[in-house]
């Protein structure tokens, strides 16, 4: 196993966060058996930006609560993209051990609500939902929030992605924490800002 790239004060930031979110969750988990909550949280020292003429992403491994140790194809992930086409997209990997859809047998489409405290409005998007191997492979349209999203990080706050059940699959919960707010993580992260709300408009 090679273990994530993780010093000791983002432990620590991990912890922190993790201690305050754990009541809130713990209390949806009991009001509704019909939803599963994932905490994630960006890897600041993995986070890389790539700009060409005609689109941005941004892409970073995740940790969980627990810091699991994974191989590096077996690390949950997140990519946040804009082009020129003003098509804005956050795609996310959630490896099998953290994977509540295992039993999803076919590509599920719906709508997914993003959201964060005070950097964007909450939006209503389309969703992809997948098993590839048993981790699960989520592309939602995030209209024009990336930025939003993109800054949300910059802070080191988080973004709620909440996807309704699929049949008998539950409904998921999704948190993705920033990083802490270091100079590479917080260089990368102003790239993407900048790209996107250039390309579109803003």
């Amino acid at each position: 196993m090679q273990p994530n790239i993780m010093n000791v004060a983002q432990m620590k930031l991990v912890s922190s966060a993790f201690t305050a979110i754990a009541i809130t969750l713990g209390t949806m988990n009991a009001s509704n058996a019909e939803q599963v909550n994932i905490p994630l949280f960006l890897e600041g020292p993995t986070a890389e930006t790539t700009i060409d003429a005609l689109r941005v992403i941004f892409r970073s491994e995740l940790v969980d609560q627990n810091l699991t140790e994974r191989t590096i194809t077996e690390r949950p992930r997140v990519s946040l993209s804009c082009n020129d086409k003003k098509l804005q997209v956050l795609h996310l990997y959630i490896p099998k051990d953290l994977n509540p859809w295992k039993s999803l047998t076919k590509s599920f489409s719906t709508k997914g609500e993003v959201k964060s405290v005070g950097a964007f409005s909450a939006f209503t998007g389309s969703v992809l939902a997948a098993n590839i191997g048993e981790g699960l492979d989520i592309s939602m349209d995030v209209g024009s929030t990336a930025a939003g999203i993109g800054r949300s990080w910059y802070d080191g706050m988080s973004i709620t992605i909440d996807i309704p059940s699929a049949d008998d699959l539950p409904e998921l919960n999704i948190v993705l924490f920033g990083a802490e707010p270091r100079p590479h993580f917080r260089t990368e992260m102003a790239a993407t800002i900048k790209a996107c709300e250039i390309l579109s408009g803003s």
